[in-house]
């Protein structure tokens, strides 16, 4: 059973990570306001993009706390991971 704080990273990890997934559904050509983003067409993209991006940022957090603090390995995790993780999974889907 993980720690309290171990709990609340992957919490936090999770917020930040769902709040730049509903950013780019947001940015989404099809997407005309705020409520659309709450649509349940938008649920399998949701998926699509926040499991590898969520599993990314933990693994770099991960990596990076026992040479930064916690703080610092935390924002370097999600500023890297969601562009990276985005990127990734875009390449993936366009790859045929």
């Amino acid at each position: 059973m993980p720690s309290h704080t171990n709990a609340y990273t992957l919490s936090a990890h999770a917020i930040v990570v769902a709040f730049f997934v509903m950013v780019l559904i947001y940015i989404d050509h099809e997407t005309k306001g705020v409520a659309d983003v709450f649509q349940l067409r938008h649920l399998p993209a949701f998926a699509v993009y926040f499991v590898p991006t969520y599993l990314l940022t933990i693994a770099l957090h991960a990596l990076g706390k026992n040479k930064l603090s916690r703080t610092n390995s935390f924002l370097l995790a999600c500023c890297v991971g969601i562009p990276l993780a985005f990127v990734l999974v875009i390449a993936i889907l366009i790859w045929k």
